[in-house]
């Protein structure tokens, strides 16, 4: 008699266990699609002009901010660096970099997203150009 609610104990436990098991697994792998929208691929910019940075954020959690940066893509400096941390599914990058350059360079602008708190993070690029 005292086999079969042990039985079904175990059977109920097993299936808590998996749903769990399972869940865990999908918390463990957020993701999230960057859609840079402004500067466009190839984009020449003149010197002393502004740029808009702009792009869309979507991940499937709550998303710990954003960083962008511009670099250099000769000499790998950075130009401009911003980030925004703030928690949201949807995050809009709105940011300004005013081109100082004084010589021609090919630069690229880096928008990134943080997961979770462990590291994870997504990344996207764009490549544009700076003209005096």
């Amino acid at each position: 008699m005292t086999r079969i609610p042990l039985l079904v104990g175990i059977l109920l436990l097993s299936v808590i266990c998996a749903c769990k098991k399972e869940e865990q697994a999908t918390a463990e792998q957020p993701t999230a699609t960057i859609v840079i929208t402004n500067p466009q691929p190839g984009q020449e910019i003149k010197g002393g002009t502004e740029l808009a940075i702009q792009a869309q954020i979507k991940g499937d959690v709550n998303l710990h901010g954003y960083e962008v940066f511009i670099v250099d893509k000769q000499s790998l400096d950075t130009l401009f660096e911003m980030d925004n941390h703030t928690h949201a599914k949807e995050l809009q990058v709105n940011e300004i970099w005013v081109d100082t350059l004084s010589q021609a360079a090919d630069l690229e602008v880096f928008v990134k997203t943080e997961l979770n708190h462990e590291g994870a993070s997504v990344t996207k690029t764009v490549s544009f150009k700076s003209r005096p």
